[in-house]
């Protein structure tokens, strides 16, 4: 668990819920603990028109899927096994595929030769909402995503499942909150939800926020993400003292692909062939 100053980032005219669009196209830069370069990668795509954040994580723990699945969390994961890195972190807004070719092409170049650095790429695929007793599972109905091959931006992408699960519960701050992620993930893992990790950071707008990940094959994913979210709303209800008013919703992202630091690039002769 780690504890960090938070220093957000917004650009202009980004408002909420824009890096969350259903069919959406948006890229991750997580940079370990340099807050710095983060934030000067951002700058760089602003100057092509993109608007994105950066986001400081507060606390975090991680959770038992991490066992599961250790060579998609190897892929996910800035630092090494040893010792992860996972403070700070920028979303950036895409065009469409194209777009995110042509950003691929400024950002992995720089990072190549650098440690403890993920770059993901990933489309919103489903959300899922309830409000006043009803639930809203919505699907993007457009074009299938397509997935970034290696060959396309030059270097080889990490392994991981298709698809990724958050789950985010917003909830007025008053200061520091009573309830800690280490305590929401110790006591929901036996109710039978297994994440990858929890994480918590303050919004602008005084908002504390709890996300969750976990990665999946996609098999069955509506009843997969109702199930896990029933779950939730169960805990959070009989909890109601701690998580006044609070929002329960879930977005679920296809993985385009996922680029680990240090990057090994694409050899010429495999250039049709690599994933």
């Amino acid at each position: 668990m780690n504890h960090k100053i938070i220093i957000p980032y917004r650009s202009p005219g980004l408002h909420p819920g824009d890096l969350r669009r259903l069919g959406g196209i948006h890229l991750h830069v997580d940079g370990g603990g340099d807050h710095a370069f983060v934030r000067h990668i951002l700058g760089e795509l602003e100057k092509f028109g993109a608007k994105g954040k950066t986001t400081a994580i507060s606390l975090s723990v991680e959770g038992p899927q991490r066992r599961d699945e250790p060579l998609t969390y190897a892929s996910h994961t800035p630092g090494t096994a040893n010792g992860e890195q996972f403070d700070y972190f920028l979303t950036s807004s895409l065009e469409n595929r194209a777009d995110a070719l042509r950003t691929l092409g400024i950002v992995l170049p720089q990072i190549a030769d650098r440690g403890d650095i993920v770059v993901e790429v990933e489309q919103v695929i489903a959300t899922f909402e309830r409000s006043a007793g009803r639930s809203d599972w919505r699907r993007f109905a457009g074009t299938s995503p397509t997935p970034i091959r290696s060959y396309e931006v030059g270097f080889n992408k990490g392994e991981t499942l298709a698809f990724e699960i958050h789950h985010a519960i917003d909830f007025p701050s008053r200061g520091v909150p009573s309830f800690s992620v280490q305590k929401l993930l110790e006591e929901t893992v036996p109710m039978g939800l297994r994440v990858g990790g929890w994480f918590s950071f303050v919004k602008p707008e005084g908002i504390w926020s709890f996300r969750s990940n976990a990665f999946t094959e996609g098999k069955n994913l509506e009843a997969e993400v109702r199930a896990q979210s029933d779950l939730l709303c169960d805990y959070l209800s009989s909890n109601s003292d701690t998580f006044e008013a609070f929002r329960l919703w879930t977005i679920v992202e296809c993985v385009l692909g996922i680029w680990h630091t240090p990057l090994s690039r694409v050899a010429k002769e495999a250039d049709e062939t690599a994933i």
